[in-house]
């Protein structure tokens, strides 16, 4: 069993297939428009067409019960929608979504950026899922997701291109690539965001939420209650992501906050400027001994150059540093979270084999504004990969994160918001209380050891405490980047389903300990029953995923192929 795409690059099908992955579910595989006429549902129950995709086969796909999934559609889907395109839609606007799934939504609205397009229903079985609405304002409201039933199938139509979208909130607008804004002087990831409009989702991670909840709509439309690839190890409801930017700290700072992280049963990253370091090979070869190293890429002397004088630096800095400290990076981040381009950098860091990288703040807005809320910006707290503006996927994981101690702590940095502890705490409890609760997403957090010793130790005990109080492990972002990238090679196979018993089987390039797969509690209202793994009955764990329960398979250690067979009982 598979989902069809239509195979449109340029129209970001290799991003859809990408958000279908993030979140469990790699099950997508491209097609040519010709290949549409010989779709069965029954094995292929899911069509997606991306942004320009006018299949005329596709309404037959749906009347023989086919789920067609369809991006700014047009000509005859657009009429078996039973939606009408007027003008285009200027953004940024909100998703008002009014209909289940929620995905961890409470009432909130998702800004959508990019291409966007006014549809009005023209019948009236058009079912309106969330409708699009301009930023302080009654006046302009339009339906922004519809779905209607055609024949034994569905239509489920997006008012604008939601790969596009996705695209441009996490990774920013490339129109201000390379640009530095009045009042710096100096390219920063965070001068990338794009223009949001009003300020009001900073405290929900909209981009997740709003790519889970294409996944979402269609769990709950599909012929069968279909696994997911847990995205947390062991079923945790969150995970800390744990690291500090060296600098100019020298080892007794370090030694201090690994110290703190240690005692907390946590793993951190230390990134390290090769060429400005105190730590000899001695040193970093004893704080690999229970955590993790990457460069701390210092651009800043460079910053006047161009593209290439500072790709070509960024790439002698992490060669210096592998050399140096022989260790081959697995991730990195920059010092002052400078920026080349717009996937310039991106393609660099993959061509040097570096998997995971994290320049990009959210819930600080550097030198933008004082907003403090956690997802401001960016709101994304998983990791994606970045995808050219043609539609090239490129093999690097984008991992936000939401905390840095001299952006929040400092009383004596001009950019500071100026956190106190006391007010930490009460931030990063309803920040970890959301994550437990609403979204199970990773907290990334950066303390500088130079920092630590000098005006962030409490704040950073704080996060440790609270961390395992809400029972998140605490992990460097080598740690998560290495569960991550094992986890993208792993799929589903041989999907079956009676009714009564869903059978699948489970494999990967290496066994993969904390992985687990998850499945509706309830479906088509029959209750999950006997679990069992080749065979031998298997105990499940409840656990809550973006406001549904779930039923969370652990998989056998040492194990990277299995099969799974679950009875559900009416």
């Amino acid at each position: 069993m598979s989902f069809a795409i239509i195979n449109d690059r340029a129209a970001l099908s290799d991003y859809l297939q990408e958000v279908f992955s993030t979140w469990g579910l790699p099950l997508c595989r491209p097609i040519a428009v010709a290949d549409v006429d010989a779709l069965e549902p029954v094995t292929t129950p899911v069509l997606i067409l991306p942004a320009g995709s006018d299949v005329d086969a596709a309404v037959e796909f749906a009347a023989r019960g086919g789920i067609v999934v369809t991006m700014l559609p047009q000509g005859a889907v657009a009429a078996a929608a039973g939606l009408q395109r007027g003008t285009d839609k200027e953004t940024p606007l909100r998703l008002r979504v009014v209909s289940e799934p929620l995905t961890g939504l409470a009432g909130e609205l998702l800004p959508i950026v990019g291409r966007a397009a006014n549809f009005s229903r023209i019948d009236d079985d058009v079912r309106v899922l969330a409708y699009l609405t301009v930023p302080g304002s009654f006046d302009g409201e339009c339906v922004g997701i519809t779905e209607r039933r055609i024949g034994d199938g569905l239509i489920v139509a997006f008012a604008f291109d939601l790969p596009h979208t996705l695209m441009m909130l996490r990774q920013g607008d490339p129109a201000k690539a390379d640009v530095i804004p009045p009042g710096d002087n100096r390219h920063r990831a965070s001068h990338l965001v794009c223009d949001l409009g009003d300020t009001d989702a900073g405290w929900i991670p909209f981009t997740d939420l709003l790519s889970r909840l294409l996944v979402d709509l269609l769990l709950r439309r599909v012929h069968l209650p279909l696994p997911l690839f847990d995205h947390l190890p062991d079923g945790a409801s969150g995970v800390v992501l744990y690291s500090g930017d060296e600098d100019r700290a020298d080892v007794s700072a370090n030694d201090t906050e690994f110290e703190a992280v240690t005692a907390a049963d946590g793993r951190m990253n230390l990134y390290i400027i090769p060429e400005n370091t105190q730590s000899s090979p001695a040193d970093t070869a004893r704080y690999r001994q229970h955590h993790d190293l990457g460069p701390h890429v210092d651009l800043v002397p460079h910053a006047d150059k161009s593209i290439d004088e500072r790709l070509a630096e960024f790439e002698r800095q992490v060669n210096l540093f592998r050399e140096k400290f022989q260790v081959t990076p697995l991730t990195a981040r920059n010092h002052n979270l400078m920026w080349v381009g717009y996937t310039e950098l991106a393609e660099l860091q993959a061509r040097l084999g570096i998997r995971m990288e994290s320049n990009f703040i959210c819930g600080a807005t550097y030198l933008r504004s004082f907003d403090t809320a956690p997802y401001s910006g960016y709101g994304a707290g998983m990791p994606m990969r970045f995808c050219r503006t043609d539609g090239q996927l490129i093999e690097l994981f984008q991992q936000h994160f939401q905390l840095e101690d001299d952006c929040h702590f400092s009383d004596d940095i001009a950019y500071s918001t100026k956190f106190t502890p006391a007010l930490y705490e009460a931030h990063l409890n309803r920040c970890l209380d959301d994550i437990t609760r609403r979204f199970q997403i990773p907290y990334g957090a950066n303390l500088h050891p130079s920092n630590w010793v000098r005006f962030s130790a409490t704040q950073g005990e704080t996060l440790l405490r609270r961390a395992a109080a809400y029972g998140l492990p605490i992990w460097s972002f080598d740690q998560w980047c290495t569960f991550w990238c094992a986890r993208d090679t792993w799929t589903f196979a041989d999907i079956q389903w009676d009714g009564v018993t869903l059978s699948f089987r489970v494999a990967g390039d290496a066994a993969l300990p904390g992985l687990e797969v998850n499945l509706p509690e309830e479906y088509g209202g029959a209750t999950l029953g006997d679990v069992a793994i080749d065979g031998v009955p298997v105990t499940t764990t409840a656990v809550s995923r973006f406001g549904t329960m779930r039923a969370q398979i652990r998989l056998p250690d040492g194990v990277a192929e299995a099969g799974v067979t679950a009875r559900y009982r009416s």
